[in-house]
């Protein structure tokens, strides 16, 4: 909802629902058996606040609720909750014609409904920043950098430090189709304290891509 030339906001409601089977290939196998249902619920509310003549700053909060009902046994169904906040601060500006930049601060806070799964209770905080230059009127290209950790507040989980940086890309034709994406290389050590067998820091490639087609101003 714009409020001004310069300002808007925006919200939204995102509402899940799944049932999942299995079958076995024992001597006892009943076919197809329900097995588990899950759903999930996502909120979203945020503004857009205009800085400068090319400067965008966006604020958002969104919560994210995951519930998981599943069998452990033939008369045994487990029942699962998590919740997920995450809150994110972002600033883009054009520099040039050519060249823009993104720096974006995220809190995200995660906690279950029953103290048996309270080991997955934690907090996590990220800076993620990226350059991107226009080599001509399709692809913009640039470096990234993420940085970052994972606390868990209970004594069962080792917490984290994660850093990661590659290339950029971006993808546009006639501003109806986009492609985004990046290739990089993620390095994440442990603090071992809670479990000092564990592995203390391992590195991974990591790409991810993402495709937006406008129809009309008002399909996506």
């Amino acid at each position: 909802w714009p409020l001004n030339p310069g300002f808007e906001v925006y919200s939204g409601l995102v509402i899940g629902y799944r049932t999942y089977v299995s079958g076995g290939d024992g001597a006892d196998d009943e076919g197809l058996v329900l097995t588990g249902v899950d759903g999930a619920i996502n909120t979203q509310v945020g503004f857009d606040l205009k800085v400068g003549q090319s400067g965008l700053l966006s604020a958002g909060e969104e919560f994210i609720r995951t519930m998981d009902s599943f069998e452990i046994g033939p008369r045994n169904t487990k029942k699962m909750a998590i919740n997920r906040n995450l809150l994110s601060l972002q600033y883009r500006n054009d520099f040039s014609e050519l060249t823009n930049g993104t720096i974006k601060l995220s809190h995200t806070d995660q906690w279950s409904d029953k103290s048996e799964y309270e080991e997955m209770n934690s907090r996590s905080d990220f800076v993620d920043v990226v350059l991107l230059r226009r080599l001509n009127r399709s692809w913009q290209v640039g470096p990234y950098g993420r940085a970052g950790m994972h606390t868990y507040t209970e004594d069962l989980h080792n917490d984290s430090d994660e850093v990661e940086g590659g290339l950029s890309a971006v993808y546009t034709r006639s501003e109806r189709f986009v492609l985004s994406g990046s290739v990089g290389y993620s390095s994440v050590s442990f603090d071992d304290s809670n479990s000092p067998t564990a592995t203390d820091e391992y590195g991974s490639w990591t790409t991810q891509w993402a495709a937006r087609y406008s129809n009309s101003e008002a399909t996506t």
